[in-house]
């Protein structure tokens, strides 16, 4: 006997909202770069910057990885952060 199973509403991620393209940021000024996607299950964030992984790092608490969202926020960012960034979304049913 075969049998067949299906997920119902097991959905890859998709990203509803990024960043512009471009940005100018002004180091007084706080910077947040969005990204928000829907999936079931929730998906997961990653970002890269350059083509290259980017992790927020735990020692540098200027920037921050929102928890219900991948969006990144910049408090008072500088030259070091410039760069083009990609935000990912996955779930076990893709990317």
């Amino acid at each position: 006997m075969l049998n067949r199973f299906f997920f119902v509403g097991s959905i890859p991620p998709t990203i509803l909202k990024e960043p512009d393209f471009d940005i100018i940021f002004d180091p007084r000024v706080s910077l947040e770069l969005p990204c928000l996607a829907k999936g079931d299950p929730s998906p997961i964030y990653s970002w890269t910057k350059n083509g290259q992984i980017f992790e927020p790092n735990t020692e540098d608490k200027r920037v921050l990885m929102a928890t219900d969202s991948g969006s990144l926020t910049f408090i008072q960012p500088e030259m070091i952060y410039q760069g083009l960034y990609q935000c990912n979304a996955t779930n076990i049913w893709g990317m």
